[in-house]
């Protein structure tokens, strides 16, 4: 019947009975006089924390049960507080606190009162509204927020806030900084840990009460201190900085640096260590704000520890530290020249970075950035560091990506780029930029582009005929770059082949074969292009006096020996010791047009020889001939493509055979078997190794 209960009814059983709160409570007092205890445990909680974690608890139920003694903590830790929060009863929180409910408690997992707001499991899903109004509750009913608490087990306690920005809670952290912020910033690590470690979750209507609440307090505007230059052997220099820098230095989203400088018009923005400005830039900053910051940078022209990476040395530790300690003062460079090495890619390649990119370029430059300054790095094995200009870094993107803007080159020029002073500074002397950009972009395919360039820096002054301290001029550059189409173009210009060079500088079409950065294509249009315009083909240079053709077949440049064979060169020539070019291509171990096989591009080369009226059995000055070096070097395929090529007489065969060295089981059986051959074995013809003789170009 309604209303009935047993002698034996447990307060679990009471409390959750449906009877009206008022009946429940003479029940209660039954139970008690009954000895019962207000604190029993079922399934080791107690009532009080099981009736906290329903919403529908009645508040009446719970402030009588308090007023009874039951306990909102016991010693198996667990607190009616934390279910209440953590199942979000406002009310009952507010009741539980009013009755001396503890925020220094810790639960059983060792979990404080904030660990209820976030991750648990048996939680509901709080909007941002329930936390805000939840922790307006526990302030109003004598939260301390500035108490630190536990919030992972097995950390240190920590201020809440720290945690609220932890978790990135801008709500709850906008209700805690209001106007009578209970937040105390004094003494406490968060205004830093704002700066260090917020990203762009971090909006205005954060930050702007956060920084309003330190004014308040009168904390330092120059109160952070960071440190600068890492290098092996000296200590870390420390700085300090306003809260300006900090925003700038540890990535703080563009809005907020633009509103600590709106409301702090004076506070100084210029580190001399380090380059406040170049931290905006990198982040990519929008150009009017990148200006009033560069506004306030003392020197623009300053040089700074350079951003970007470096090459990486092989060399062992030791060896690292020291080049570390000699490159520390060396790697530097202007916030202008980083920024060209660290954007110039991408605005020529983005039209979105592009339009960022040109303004913020014409920004730095309006406020005094020289174009004329780069940067200087070590480069590996120099014993003296490199300079980089300016145009040099900006051109060299072009090339790289194949986009061409003028407008980007013309806003350099604009602004004082002088051609006298945008030369490439190394250990050799100073190099045109011209050159430098003919010679250090090897790899890009976009010569179109590079094509480009030159026409237009052409038009701006730029001097064509200038030569290099090694005697170098522009043309040859083209040549050893493997620039064609540029050659062609600077030799309409009236740039001549013919320029006297220092004696140490190899022959252009030597140079050609020996660049083998490039692409087979390039070496063979480039080697046309000169011989086109009359080079020597038959030059000998080098210690062993070398024509261009010896070294094509030495270097197992195919197209390189076709293309200089179809031009006329002396397929017999000799050089020092009486070498050929069939005999270098015998001692060729590489093939720079087709690496995987070398020795069948040798094999192929002499085929191509032989057709252009080589005399494969030439010997040099100590007598030794293709076929004999063929069985020296025991190289099969040549062997083989060497009997299929020429008629080799009976004395020939036999004094390969018999000769001083001794000879590889496998040569000796064939020559034997040659030897014994009735009929002129010549007569198998060339094979697959025929080839068919091109008219001259």
């Amino acid at each position: 019947m309604f209303g009935s209960s047993s002698k034996t009814d447990t307060l679990e059983t009471i409390c959750f009975s449906d009877v009206p709160t008022s009946k429940k409570q003479k029940l209660i007092d039954r139970y008690l006089a009954a000895q019962g205890d207000i604190n029993a445990l079922s399934g080791g909680q107690t009532v009080l924390h099981q009736l906290s974690q329903d919403r529908d608890t009645e508040i009446d139920l719970v402030r009588y049960l308090l007023e009874k003694g039951a306990s909102i903590e016991t010693p198996e830790g667990e607190s009616a507080l934390f279910a209440a929060i953590t199942s979000y009863y406002p009310e009952l929180a507010a009741l539980l606190l009013q009755h001396g409910a503890r925020l220094d408690f810790h639960d059983n997992q060792g979990r404080g009162w904030l660990h209820c707001f976030f991750d648990l499991p048996e939680s509901p899903v709080y909007t941002h509204a329930q936390r805000s109004t939840m922790l307006g509750v526990l302030l109003e009913n004598g939260l301390d927020i500035n108490q630190p608490v536990l919030f992972h087990p097995e950390a240190e306690k920590r201020h809440p806030v720290d945690i609220l920005l932890e978790k990135q809670d801008r709500f709850l952290l906008m209700r805690l900084f209001q106007a009578d912020s209970p937040v105390r910033l004094t003494g406490a690590s968060i205004l830093e840990t704002v700066f260090r470690h917020t990203g762009a979750w971090m909006t205005l209507d954060v930050f702007q009460p956060i920084v309003a609440q330190a004014e308040r307090e009168g904390m330092r505007k120059e109160g952070f201190t960071l440190s600068f230059h890492h290098d092996p052997k000296h200590q870390e220099q420390k700085t300090s900085v306003t809260w300006l820098e900090m925003a700038l230095h540890c990535g703080l989203p563009a809005p907020l640096c633009a509103f600590l400088l709106d409301t702090f018009p004076d506070m100084r923005c210029d580190v001399p260590a380090h380059s406040i400005l170049l931290d905006a830039l990198e982040r990519s900053f929008p150009p009017a704000l990148v200006r009033r910051i560069a506004e306030r940078a003392a020197d623009l022209n300053c040089r700074y520890p350079l951003r970007f990476a470096q090459n990486e040395s092989d060399d062992d530790d030791a060896e690292d530290e020291r080049d570390a300690e000699r490159e520390n003062d060396v790697n530097q460079g202007t916030v202008l020249a980083q920024y060209l090495m660290l954007r110039a890619k991408a605005a020529v390649t983005d039209s979105r970075v592009h339009r960022v990119f040109s303004s913020t370029l014409q920004h730095l430059l309006d406020l005094g950035a020289s174009p004329n300054i780069g940067y200087t790095m070590w480069e590996e094995e120099d014993d003296t560091p490199t300079t980089w200009p300016a145009l040099y870094t900006l051109c060299e993107a072009m090339i790289a990506t194949g986009q061409y803007h003028a407008d980007l080159i013309d806003l350099l020029i604009a602004h004082g780029a002088d051609f006298s002073q945008q030369q490439v500074l190394q250990e050799s002397g100073a190099l045109p930029l011209g050159m430098a950009l003919l010679l250090y972009s090897p790899s890009s395919p976009h010569e179109s582009v590079l094509l480009d360039i030159f026409r237009h820096l052409h038009s701006c002054g730029m001097n064509l005929h200038s030569t290099a301290p090694d005697g170098m001029n522009m043309a040859y550059a083209a040549a050893a770059g493997c620039r064609p189409q540029v050659l062609d173009w600077l030799i309409q210009q009236g740039v001549s082949l013919n320029a006297e060079t220092a004696s140490h500088l190899a022959p252009p079409l030597h140079r050609v074969i020996y660049n083998v950065v490039v692409t087979p294509e390039r070496r063979k249009a480039t080697l046309e292009a000169l011989l086109q315009q009359g080079v020597g083909k038959d030059i000998a240079w080098g210690e062993h006096g070398m024509t261009p053709l010896m070294l094509a077949a030495k270097q197992g440049a195919q197209h390189c020996l076709e293309v200089l064979l179809q031009y006329g060169a002396n397929p017999n020539a000799r050089g020092a010791g009486g070498m050929t070019p069939a005999l270098c291509a015998i001692t060729s171990r590489r093939a720079i047009d087709f690496p995987p096989r070398p020795e069948s591009v040798s094999a192929r080369m002499l085929a191509i020889l032989h057709a252009y009226g080589a005399d494969l059995c030439q010997s040099n000055d100590d007598g030794v001939t293709p076929l004999s070096l063929s069985v020296q070097e025991e190289r099969k395929e040549i062997f083989e493509a060497l009997l299929r090529l020429t008629p080799f007489t009976e004395e020939q065969l036999r004094s390969v055979l018999d000769g001083k060295r001794p000879v590889h089981a496998y040569f000796a059986e064939r020559l034997q078997t040659l030897l014994a051959l009735p009929a002129p074995h010549a007569e198998m013809g060339l094979s697959c190794f025929a080839v068919q003789r091109q008219p001259t170009a």
